[in-house]
């Protein structure tokens, strides 16, 4: 600790907040672990279910543009601590909904992803703010651990299942446990304010919707993602569904987090070595042949949790590849501006793809038709954002 400078020690607090933190937001992609007690203690639908996963998704992107707004005018640490403050509120909701529907999903469909929103948005300016130089890397680090709070949050959950809580006292756990260790660690956070003041008008605003890298980005988040999130938000159920058993298809959860995780840091080291755009229609192939594997190698456990690793490993590269080529393009200090719009996509394919997936199974009683659907919008994404967009990105980036 002799060797380190101040300035560096306060860097590495404030990066490993920011990756806790992002841990504890990203355990909405351990949604699949709530299905059974949604089900059996609420009576639940699926798709009632993944509606609710949807909709917390599409809040959080919603929620992104604002933060992105407000962290210029106020500042990143003030932004994390109200996203702290919203997402304990959300859960704490649902806790006392008593089962009702519009309950849970107002206060995690809404609330929490607010909260969500807030923490990731404002985590993820502060670290390519730190090291603007490896906006790749940092990038990939700083959303990893967003990939990973499945790991952590499937492991509370199944605990808690264990020792005989229902899902009012897990929702009261997650909200108060959560929420406080947010808060907290917001406040350890290094308060790098923005260079350039965020005042963009509307007329800014449709500029950015009508620019036509913008429209390529949008394009290939919500391909990636939609086929992402429908597996995410119906995960175990897959497993259970081709006949994998429910301690494999609960241990399945995370190891796709654990390729989640690892996905976007391998894709930010890539794409800094190989660009954005070959990443990202690596990263769509990749996504769509990973998907539909998942039918073919269903009848083994062992190549069922590798093919679930790989798809994690994919789905990963949304979330650092748009916003690397985001700031590449633009500029870091444009990414608060800028990226939320091209995330809103992510939002889009939030509510889609997951109850899209739980509409399919409750009319077939099957996942494979959805599974099929998720690898070819992979496919087409690709296809549209080569010979539609990708040469006037990789022209912008040769300048």
């Amino acid at each position: 600790m002799k060797n380190i400078s101040p300035l560096t020690f306060k860097k590495i607090i404030t990066i490993t907040s920011i990756v806790i933190i992002m841990g504890l937001v990203g355990g909405i992609y351990a949604w699949s672990i709530f299905i059974s007690g949604l089900e059996r203690q609420y009576g639940f639908t699926t798709t009632q279910s993944q509606l609710i996963f949807g909709l917390t998704i599409a809040s959080f992107t919603i929620t992104m543009i604002l933060a992105g707004r407000l962290e210029t005018k106020f500042s990143p640490r003030l932004i994390l601590i109200t996203g702290g403050f919203l997402f304990l509120a959300g859960y704490l909701i649902a806790a006392f909904s008593v089962g009702n529907f519009l309950l849970v999903l107002f206060g995690i469909g809404i609330i929490s992803g607010m909260g969500i929103g807030s923490c990731y948005m404002s985590s993820l300016i502060l670290a390519m703010r730190i090291y603007p130089e490896k906006k790749g890397l940092i990038s990939g680090i700083a959303v990893g651990g967003f990939g990973a709070g499945a790991i952590l949050t499937s492991f509370v959950v199944d605990f808690l299942y264990k020792i005989n809580f229902n899902l009012n006292e897990i929702f009261i756990f997650i909200s108060l446990a959560y929420g406080s260790a947010i808060i907290i660690l917001s406040l350890s956070a290094e308060n790098i304010k923005s260079k350039e003041s965020n005042s963009s008008s509307l007329k800014d605003i449709f500029k950015i919707i009508k620019d036509r890298r913008i429209a390529a980005l949008s394009l290939g988040i919500f391909s990636g993602t939609f086929s992402g999130l429908l597996i995410i938000g119906n995960l175990k159920k897959i497993g259970i569904s081709y006949g994998i058993d429910a301690y494999i298809s609960t241990l399945s959860i995370s190891v796709l987090s654990i390729g989640n995780m690892s996905g976007r840091i391998f894709w930010g080291f890539l794409s800094d070595k190989i660009g954005g755009d070959l990443s990202i229609k690596l990263s769509l192939l990749f996504q769509a042949l990973l998907i539909s594997s998942v039918i073919a190698f269903n009848n083994s456990p062992i190549a069922y949790l590798i093919v679930v690793f790989l798809i994690g490993l994919g789905f990963g590269s949304n979330f650092v590849l748009y916003a690397r080529e985001t700031a590449e393009i633009f500029g870091v200090d444009k990414v608060g501006t800028i990226y939320p719009y091209i995330f809103l996509f992510y939002g889009v394919a939030g509510i889609a793809g997951p109850t899209i997936g739980g509409k399919i199974y409750d009319y077939l009683n099957s996942y494979s038709l959805a599974l099929l659907i998720s690898s070819l919008i992979c496919l087409t994404g690709l296809l549209l954002y080569y010979y539609t967009i990708s040469k006037e990105i990789k022209a912008v980036e040769s300048h």
